[in-house]
Formats: structure tokens, C-alpha cells, sequence
């Protein structure tokens, strides 16, 4: 600043005014539950903020936020199966450089049993020990069987749960296989 009296004199002063924001912004992640059937793999991390604010979270600051550092900070898993918890961390920082995040809780859970189709009825003369008990799901299936899931069928997990009989001469056998998914 400059100030002049009646007779020319100048007096200057100089000041000095700095602009630093220290407030971190806030972000909230969306709160609709995410879920997966499978794998995680199925729901994409956001690509970017404006992603991130149309599936429903929240970014603010009082000055400006840096929409360009809106990132995946981290993916965490509890490691359990079914269901198994991932959690996302998202963060974003403001034109000053401060930071905040938000967490986000993903579940990975295969609710639906697998499919298991029978080989076809057989009829043998004389004795049941002419068809024995499948002893692997790839015998079951070579025989006619399918097995099916949509995330996976653990092939080891294949049992005969049970063998009834019914009647002589005819005698019917009714064997009870299971499966498994992952």
C-alpha cells in the first residue's frame, strides 16, 4: 500500500496474506449394499469420482476438490468363504492436499445350491453289485449325470449319501448322490 501527505512523502507497507486450507474434505461411500454371487471380480472398483458420485457417495470441500485424485486406495478381504466380506477404500484429497476416505463393504456370497441331474434308470438282471455306487463325480458324469453351478462345483466334495431298496423280484434301488460349489 502506498500513502502520500500534502507535500509528496510516501509511506508504503506491504502485506502479507496466505491462503492455506487445512480442512480435509468429506466423502462418504455409497451406502447401497454391494453384493456378488462369485467372486468380487463381478463389482468393478469406481473408475473416478464422477462414477463414484452417480452410484451414490458423496465428495465435498470447502474450497475445491481435486476430482483427479479420487482413487482405490485399498481392497481388503476377512479371507472367509461364504460369505466372504471385501472392504474398498476409497480416498480423494482437495486442491491443498488434504485427504479423506471412505470405506466401502462388498459381499461375496453364493446363496444358490448346484445342480445334480442323475444318470439315467437302469435296469440289471440278477444283482445290484452288476452297477456299483459312482465312486467319482467324472464316473456320475460319464455315466450320464451333470453336475452344475454358477461359481463352481468342488468335484471332491461328490458322495453316495445313501442306498435304499424296496421290494423282491422286482427290487427298485434308490441311491442319493451330493455335490458341492466352491
Amino acid at each position: 500500500y502506498e500513502l502520500y501527505d500534502d507535500c509528496g512523502n510516501v509511506a508504503t507497507c506491504q502485506q502479507i496474506i496466505t491462503v492455506n486450507d487445512t480442512i480435509p474434505p468429506t466423502i462418504a461411500c455409497p451406502t447401497a449394499p454391494l453384493t456378488a454371487l462369485c467372486d468380487i471380480s463381478e463389482v468393478a472398483p469406481y473408475a473416478n469420482l464422477d462414477s463414484f458420485l452417480m452410484a451414490g457417495g458423496t465428495a465435498f470441500d470447502n474450497c475445491a476438490l481435486d476430482s483427479m485424485s479420487f482413487t482405490l486406495l485399498s481392497e481388503t478381504t476377512d479371507s472367509m468363504m461364504c460369505p466372504e466380506t471385501v472392504t474398498r477404500t476409497y480416498q480423494v484429497a482437495d486442491i491443498c492436499g488434504n485427504v479423506a476416505t471412505c470405506q466401502q463393504i462388498i459381499i461375496v456370497d453364493d446363496t444358490e445350491a448346484p445342480v445334480l441331474t442323475c444318470p439315467p434308470s437302469d435296469t440289471l438282471e440278477c444283482d445290484i453289485s452288476m452297477l456299483p455306487p459312482y465312486a467319482t463325480l467324472a464316473d456320475f458324469v460319464a455315466a450320464g449325470g451333470s453336475a452344475t453351478d454358477s461359481c463352481g462345483i468342488v468335484d471332491t466334495s461328490f458322495t453316495l449319501l445313501s442306498e435304499t431298496f424296496t421290494g423282491m423280484c422286482p427290487t427298485t434301488y434308490v441311491r442319493i448322490y451330493s455335490v458341492s460349489d466352491i
